[in-house]
């Protein structure tokens, strides 16, 4: 049996909770699964992602 791919576009924490108990080893499923999680910049985690900005006028955008 080939395995379903799936795509998950973003990386806010709906898609990372999804993505997360899809590939869970407890879910029998999980073995026929090939997920691939696309997302546009380099930081994952959506609007509750968490980053430094060094520019002190802009320390608390």
């Amino acid at each position: 049996m080939s395995k379903r791919r799936i795509a998950i576009l973003g990386s806010g924490q709906a898609a990372l909770t999804a993505a997360t108990q899809m590939t869970d080893p407890r879910n029998p499923a999980a073995k026929d699964l090939e997920l691939t999680v696309y997302q546009l910049g380099w930081r994952l985690g959506g609007k509750g992602a968490a980053g430094r900005n060094v520019d002190p006028a802009e320390k608390y955008r």
